[in-house]
């Protein structure tokens, strides 16, 4: 766990290195192919993903199925169905 890539949010950067090796102590790491989906609109798993390293494009889809960019996030971003 590389402490300064979760510390670039800005919820956490304030937190000591013990604070944040217990907030991700129960986290589970996850490698994603490129294309991956993480979660889909509408998805109410309850889960919170922090970006490690990559990147991530947010979508939305319009009312012919379409998808759309809404955001690029990157190395240090909170994501989820709620973000």
């Amino acid at each position: 766990m590389d402490l300064n890539i979760l510390r670039k949010h800005p919820l956490i950067s304030d937190f000591s290195d013990g604070e944040i090796i217990d907030l991700f102590a129960s986290a589970t790491e996850q490698h994603l192919s490129p294309g991956a989906f993480l979660c889909k609109e509408g998805d109410r798993d309850g889960h919170l993903y922090f970006l490690v390293h990559g990147e991530v494009e947010v979508t939305k889809k319009d009312a012919t199925g379409n998808a759309h960019v809404l955001a690029t996030v990157g190395d240090g971003a909170l994501l989820g169905e709620l973000s």
